[in-house]
């Protein structure tokens, strides 16, 4: 499970890009987690609401809504008899709360603390006990049920960042921002002994044990995985894989899903490793799947090199197969900053705008991106290829040529296809269209107005003042030389002769 923004990603177990988004939180979502049934997933988000719902049916059912305090939940946790969860996080007015699934009665309090949860586990194994992590260094132990402080521990520097029972119950580990890692006993909370000398060089994020053999991995902020050895009430170290030093490398969560551990890092990206039982190494990632961490603001398909390429409010760039649904990014140091606003496509090129003020030529093959000086916020290729007209910030329009001199593998190159920008509209340009024979371009503005330029003569326009009036235009599209379409937030669609 992957929880982001306000929607939950369940991925396939066996084919990755076989997978299902749950979409109805109104807000982020900060952890999902399946029943031990397997029958239900439990997801919570930034307000506080718990959403129990149906894995079986393509619906997902709601089950059970719940909001036990109001303010982000950061972790959940469920007895293994499907029957009780335990959330924490930081509420207005406590930073925990323990209750039975089906009625949301409590059944205990979550006290000990005075700063945010980050982590929640349950003893897998009866008698119950329950553990939290929080911001004050403090791994806190709850006896029940009824479930009530009985003792707290403060082993950490900083903030403690996750705790994890082991399968059997006999342990359960705390992770924190000191790269150490305690172990303590399951049933009685003691603190037994540290692991390693620290565990890692950054913050522990994640612990996940798995259900097939006895191993267990750590993640980090160090942009490695460990792989460790479970034997009796110890972790012996076995391996680890690092990832390149770079500060999106940072792992900020693990879990097993069978004989495979699938690690997230702070760009969004999952990598799947083949752990097998009684693996004693970690091998590179079989598989690495890249996406978007905000909102894809434009996509577009390239048929030449057959694939969809899509920007994000971060200012991210994505290059998809969408026959596996798999991504590439796009990297290089002259990528955008912030989000982009339009994207254009010339040959295995493309051209992208954004609200850093900046236009990026990137290459689709070599998923690379090279920056240029034009700084516009809307762009479209003429039917041919040759011309990209670009409106500005300052309501002007400039057209370039696109050349490519020597060798048909080399970058395009811009040039001012005319000795002056154009200037008519008195308020932002909102759309653009090129005409089907390329000699005619329409652009459309808050101003409400439509201006109809030519390129065999320059300094006369066509203005449809007030064509859709006291409202912007959001789309134009030519039918013909002579006809053209238009769309406005006034819900209408109109089409001229002009």
């Amino acid at each position: 499970m992957d929880a982001t923004q306000s929607e939950c990603l369940r991925l396939g177990g066996r084919n990755p890009a076989d997978s299902d988004m749950y979409t109805q939180h109104s807000v982020a979502v900060n952890v999902a987690k399946y029943s031990p049934s397997g029958f239900y997933i439990a997801s919570a988000d930034n307000n506080g609401k718990v959403r129990i719902w149906d894995t079986i049916n393509e619906e997902h059912l709601l089950k059970y809504e719940y909001q036990p305090f109001s303010g982000p939940i950061n972790d959940l946790a469920w007895t293994s008899d499907n029957a009780r969860m335990l959330v924490g996080g930081n509420g207005a007015s406590k930073f925990g709360a323990v209750f039975m699934v089906e009625t949301g009665t409590s059944v205990g309090s979550v006290t000990g603390m005075s700063r945010s949860i980050n982590s929640v586990d349950f003893r897998p194994v009866r008698p119950y006990r329950a553990i939290t992590g929080n911001d004050e260094g403090l791994v806190t132990f709850l006896e029940g049920p009824p479930f009530s402080f009985k003792n707290s521990f403060q082993n950490h520097k900083g903030f403690v960042n996750v705790v994890r029972y082991s399968l059997n119950g006999s342990f359960f580990v705390s992770g924190g921002a000191d790269g150490k890692i305690f172990l303590h006993d399951g049933e009685s909370g003691e603190k037994l002994s540290e692991v390693g000398s620290p565990a890692h060089e950054g913050g522990v994020y994640a612990i996940s044990f798995s259900r097939q053999s006895p191993l267990c991995v750590s993640a980090s902020a160090d942009k490695s995985i460990k792989l460790w050895s479970v034997e009796a009430k110890t972790l012996s170290y076995l391996s680890k894989y690092s990832f390149e030093n770079v500060l999106m490398n940072m792992l900020l969560g693990c879990t097993w899903v069978g004989n495979k551990v699938a690690a997230v890092s702070l760009s969004g990206s999952i990598h799947i490793f083949d752990v097998p039982p009684g693996s004693k190494s970690l091998a590179p990632p079989k598989l690495s799947i890249h996406g978007h961490k905000l909102h894809i603001t434009c996509a577009r398909f390239s048929t030449l090199n057959n694939r969809l390429i899509t920007a994000s409010s971060d200012g991210s760039m994505a290059s998809w197969d969408t026959s596996t649904g798999l991504a590439e990014m796009f990297s290089g140091t002259e990528a955008h900053t912030s989000q982009v606003q339009s994207i254009s496509l010339l040959g295995k090129y493309v051209i992208t705008v954004g609200i850093d003020d900046r236009c990026v030529v990137s290459s689709i093959s070599e998923l690379k991106h090279i920056a240029t000086n034009v700084t516009p916020e809307l762009i479209d290729f003429s039917p041919n290829g040759e011309i990209l007209a670009c409106a500005n910030p300052d309501r002007t329009m400039n057209l370039y040529s696109v050349t490519c001199e020597g060798n048909q593998n080399d970058l395009p190159t811009l040039k001012s296809a005319l000795s002056e920008w154009w200037l008519r509209h008195s308020a932002r340009i909102t759309c653009i269209s090129w005409s089907p024979n390329g000699r005619r371009l329409a652009t459309g503005s808050i101003d409400s107005s439509i201006v109809i330029w030519s390129l065999d003569e320059p300094r006369k326009q066509v203005v449809l003042t007030a064509a859709h009036p006291m409202s912007n235009s959001t789309g134009l599209c030519w039918l013909s030389d002579d006809r053209l379409l238009s769309s406005a937030h006034d819900g209408s669609i109109r089409i001229w002769r002009v």
